[in-house]
């Protein structure tokens, strides 16, 4: 993901060398970004990144996007399930569906989603689910 962001910086800002990269310049591909606040953001954490490997192996001395706020995003993040919603999924999948299964794991085991996808039979011994969170 971050890869794909600093490639469009690359291809934005042409062959100029990253130390003349400066804050200002940040703030304003920032802006330029204002409707889509997360990618902004992700932006700002992938030069972050790049300029912090650049200080640990004396290639910067500086990090320009430490000085760059995050945008605020008014998302309010996603709605939780109330029990009512909660029953009538249930009521719609029956158990022995995939989607009934999906949401005991979910319900169940508080695990996250990027986890749950790898969760198989491998993972059941002696009726108990063992694996190592990623």
């Amino acid at each position: 993901m971050r890869g794909g962001i600093l490639d469009k910086v690359c291809d934005k800002a042409g062959p100029l060398p990253f130390n003349k990269l400066e804050a200002r310049n940040i703030r304003k591909w920032c802006d330029g970004k204002a409707e889509t606040p997360e990618a902004a953001n992700g932006l700002v954490k992938a030069l972050r990144q790049v300029f912090a490997f650049a200080i640990e192996n004396d290639l910067s001395d500086r990090n320009p996007a430490k000085d760059v706020p995050h945008l605020k995003n008014a998302s309010q993040g996603f709605h939780s399930w109330s029990l009512e919603e909660v029953e009538r999924y249930e009521e719609k999948h029956r158990i022995g569906t995939r989607a009934r299964l999906a949401l005991a794991l979910l319900r169940y085991t508080g695990q996250r989603r990027s986890d749950l996808v790898l969760f198989g039979k491998q993972h059941v011994r002696a009726g108990w689910l063992k694996f190592t969170q990623q």
